[in-house]
């Protein structure tokens, strides 16, 4: 099944530096480790953390395409 390895548990200190939220590290951190394409989309109300998670993902992962408008 394709979809399998979105349901393992997956520690990573890829968000160490960002506090709490928990859920969205461990959302993020099974989307990188699918071989399937999948598309991230923040969105939240200010102060959430989008920007945090942003900029972390664009460290660690190198074949990330950014489009900003």
């Amino acid at each position: 099944m394709k979809f399998l390895n979105l349901f393992k548990h997956h520690k990573d200190s890829t968000f160490a530096n960002i506090e709490g939220y928990s859920a969205r590290k461990d959302i993020i951190n099974r989307a990188f480790e699918t071989d399937e394409n999948y598309i991230l989309l923040l969105c939240g109300p200010p102060a959430s953390a989008k920007t945090l998670f942003l900029h972390r993902i664009l460290e660690f992962r190198k074949d990330v395409y950014f489009e900003h408008h």
